[in-house]
């Protein structure tokens, strides 16, 4: 538990730029708000002290013409559109006197993949009046003028002044003349890899003023902004500890608009979080890993490792089997077995046999590691997964852990357990509900038990309130900001012995960068950086210096628990201890973390053609190339491709041998196995208004798939018990499409309940009806979708767009259009089919690629 010292906290509020900050004068957001004018909708908004802070530096950044980065402390931010609002409040009461004002009408960009910030922008009142009435709100296209998004009842009147652009490809589209000011929101880290490209393009239209917003840290792009002169202000959890405890917010009422910040996490901040490492033992495991993690490292500081060669991709494949093996929530025969069918993971021995492949590589390149530390490695790889097969004990105490806070907090009490990614979060949900019966979490508020919540690190930042916080084990260096989160008071970590070292060096580590990054005199240096002639207007801060974090350990061996505290020591340490291959560089190469992604089939299997032996037929398939006037396609014999049928205006599916020239092809995502349904689900699970829609359609989704494969029923048997029970399904294939996903779920809510009594699952059969409206809402907003895209696609000659028609709004609550999905569409027009199969990894089947790419393995 970190350590408050009251000096240090009251240090900062009489700092030299705290007091100009809260002390600068004009008409803008914050007076407003301060002089109670500022609603939303028709709740009155009293910002936090934090939130007026951030507008006041922004406000600086605009006026000096400077760019600025800011790092917020908590993981749900909703800052960006309040910057908006701020600049365009404070240059119209600058302005709006002058003549100049009517003839210029300067305006702003704002820069996020949320849509839900355009329902926070329009909500946003002041009195009784939107402040989208005076600034009205539009949105960047892919072709023709920008298309207006007006507040609900309210006729537009002037200009655009705000400008929202969605997705990164529209950052190289056409901008709006007469910007001033750049607002890029980062909390879902959509923009991070167009950093340098949006000021590249600033740059050149002369825009100085670009605000960067985001919650995490350690994102690698604020290093860059720092060398390249951007001030970064960051905050930490020290700074709101003092307000927290003074203000017990522990009584406050829940939030009444976005923009608060929650009374539960300023609660945990106040009151410390509590770090618990919860071991689990595997002696022969733990002692493989070990020798593992030894020689990992030693390679990593060989010439070979350092050089681009493909030693370098050989060794971390290794890393990524053993990174797998090492947080393996579920038994390794699920994951070998159920994954592979319904995930398109590859197990982990056909990994290992892949690396094997790598042998005479090494031997000729380097010898050095081919003969000392190779072997090795894969005898501790082979036995890392043999150990597995006996048992896996991280999958044991998660479910003790699960257990055990059931009993302690009855209904109370949540537990929130965090997986890699969403193939690991599908099968731990599997093990759960299918193997131990084990209650998840369900929308509904009469909860019988105490909720189990299963998430994703992506979702992690959605997630303001729970009692414990559960790790699989470490963290990876591109995802070590999530160890701050302040969602819960206690936060638990599976983890071996070794496993454990690592975890309190890391959090060590996370807290002192953290510390150096929001110090005060990191936050003068800012000021002074980002204010004119700074110097002048405030004082030298007077130099303090801040006691050592301590953080306060608990760990528990079975039932036996201890306690320590470690204080930090002098200086910063290096983050990448951590693991040997958890660096920046590897993280940005690799594009996240080895064995964490979605889909491991998604990258080709380790045997490529940049290397000399010939690759195992087994990692390949037969499939024919699909030629398309603009890229081709691989697709197997099996494979059923969506044709778009402009006469009908209908998809139908076909085989690869169907199709002819002249077809037109449909992705979604650049992908055939992506649907339309996903692409929808995608964009709205994390508006406030769609949350329970999303959980119900995604309960549903999921639940007819694990009881299925826990029943082990054929899609016969479950059809014909679907029948005995009344239902009027007629279709195996109906049937099959429901435990596959391609269509979203029954028309007959009562097959709901049906499919609920024949797997026995409580929570189907209890919210059938509401799970069913979830259903026909996300049915209405696909048709919605499909049918106006359809039309643009004829209107526009297949390939363009149509301006009319991409206006149309599909769900004005949720303020959702057309253009927000004709990036994920795309038509393609059929040549030519080889006649020919040829021999290609699954991965890279049923996806389209541009022409001109070219693909090896």
């Amino acid at each position: 538990m970190m350590t408050a010292d009251e000096d240090s906290n009251s240090a900062i509020t009489t700092s030299p730029w705290w007091h100009v900050l809260q002390h600068h004068p004009g008409r803008d957001l914050v007076t407003l708000a301060q002089e109670q004018h500022l609603y939303y909708g028709r709740n009155r908004i009293q910002l936090h002290w934090l939130d007026q802070l951030c507008l006041r530096l922004s406000l600086q950044a605009y006026l000096h013409r400077r760019p600025l980065a800011i790092v917020y402390p908590v993981p749900i931010c909703h800052l960006a559109a309040l910057v908006a609002a701020e600049l365009l409040i404070y240059d119209f009461a600058e302005r709006h006197q002058s003549t100049l004002f009517h003839r210029s009408r300067p305006s702003f960009m704002l820069i996020s993949s949320r849509t839900e910030i355009r329902e926070h922008y329009l909500n946003i009142r002041v009195d009784k009046e939107p402040l989208a009435a005076t600034f009205p709100l539009a949105r960047i296209r892919n072709d023709g003028e920008p298309a207006g998004i007006v507040a609900p009842g309210i006729e537009a009147r002037y200009p655009p002044r705000l400008y929202h652009l969605p997705r990164p490809f529209l950052i190289e589209k056409p901008w709006p003349t007469g910007i001033k000011a750049i607002i890029v929101d980062h909390t879902d880290d959509t923009f991070i890899d167009q950093v340098s490209r949006i000021h590249e393009l600033a740059a050149h239209r002369k825009i100085s003023c670009i605000i960067h917003i985001c919650n995490n840290p350690f994102a690698p792009y604020l290093q860059d902004l720092a060398e390249a002169g951007v001030p970064v202000w960051a905050w930490s959890h020290s700074e709101l500890e003092a307000e927290a405890l003074q203000s017990s917010p522990g009584a406050a009422a829940g939030p009444g608009h976005p923009f608060e910040i929650s009374a539960r996490q300023l609660n945990n901040i106040a009151s410390g979080i509590r770090h618990q490492l919860v071991l689990c033992h595997h002696p022969r495991l733990e002692n493989a890993a070990s020798r593992l993690w030894d020689d990992l490292g030693t390679i990593q500081r060989t010439d070979p490792w350092r050089s681009d060669s493909g030693v370098r991709r050989a060794i971390q494949a290794a890393y990524g089997v053993f990174y797998t093996m090492l947080q393996l929530l579920v038994p390794l025969p699920v994951y070998e077995e159920e994954a592979s069918r319904f995930w398109g993971l590859r197990p982990i021995d056909r990994r290992i046999a892949d690396l094997e492949a790598f042998t005479p590589l090494l031997r000729t390149e380097a010898p050095e590691i081919e003969n000392i530390y190779w072997p090795s490695l894969l005898l501790d790889l082979k036995d890392m997964r043999l150990a597995l097969l006996e048992g896996n004990p991280k999958y044991d105490t998660l479910v003790q852990q699960i257990r055990e806070q059931r009993q302690q907090s009855g209904q109370s009490g949540c537990l929130a357990v965090v997986c890699p990614n969403q193939a690991s979060l599908r099968m731990v949900q599997l093990c759960l509900r299918a193997r131990e019966r084990l209650p998840l979490e369900r929308p509904d508020k009469a909860q019988a038990e105490a909720p189990i919540r299963l998430l994703t690190y992506k979702d992690l930042s959605t997630l303001s309130s729970a009692d414990i916080l559960l790790f699989p084990g470490q963290f990876s260096y591109g995802r070590r900001q999530y160890a701050l989160t302040a969602a819960a008071p206690d936060i638990r970590y599976l983890a071996y012995r070794d496993e454990a070292e690592r975890i309190e060096q890391q959090l060590l580590s996370l807290h002192q960068t953290l510390g150096r990054l929001a110090s005060e005199e990191a936050h003068q240096r800012a000021w002074e950086a980002l204010v004119s002639g700074g110097a002048s207007q405030v004082q030298a801060a007077s130099r303090q210096r801040h006691p050592p974090i301590v953080i306060e350990f608990a760990r528990r061996e079975g039932s036996r628990q201890t306690r320590r505290k470690v204080a930090a020591l002098s200086g910063f340490s290096d983050l990448s201890i951590w693991t040997p291959f958890s660096t920046l560089e590897y993280d940005q190469q690799n594009e996240g973390d080895p064995g964490t992604d979605d889909r491991d089939s998604d990258h080709p299997p380790v045997s490529s053609a940049v290397f000399p032996q010939q690759p195992s037929e087994k990692s390949l398939v037969p499939a024919f190339r699909v030629n398309f006037q603009d890229g081709f396609c691989y697709a197997t014999r099996e494979s059923r491709l969506m044709v778009f049928l402009s006469a009908t205006e209908q998809i139908d599916e076909r085989v690869v041998e169907g199709l002819r020239a002249g077809d037109l092809v449909l992705f979604v995502d650049g992908q055939q196995r992506r649907t339309l349904y996903e692409a929808i689900l995608e964009r709205v699970k994390r508006h406030p208004k769609m949350g329970a829609t999303y959980l119900l359609v995604r309960y549903w989704q999921e639940s007819v798939r694990a009881g299925f494969l826990q029943a082990q029923l054929t899609y016969e048997e479950l059809l014909k018990e679907l029948q005995q029970r009344g239902s009027h399904m007629q279709s195996v294939a109906g049937v099959r499409c429901w435990i596959t996903g391609q269509v979203l779920g029954p028309s007959d809510p009562e097959d709901i309940y049906r499919i609920g009594y024949i797997f026995e699952d409580n929570a189907l059969i209890q919210e059938y009806r509401n799970i069913d409206s979830a259903l026909r809402r996300i049915r209405s907003l696909h048709r919605a979708l499909a049918r106006q895209l359809n039309r643009v696609i004829i209107q526009a000659g297949v390939r363009g767009t149509h301006s009319d028609a991409a206006e149309e709004c599909i769900d004005q609550e949720l303020n959702l259009y057309v253009d927000d999905f004709r990036d994920s569409v795309t038509i393609h027009r059929v040549v030519s089919v080889s006649q020919r199969e040829l021999l290609v990894p699954p991965a890279l089947t049923q996806r389209f690629f541009k022409e001109g790419t070219v693909l090896t393995w």
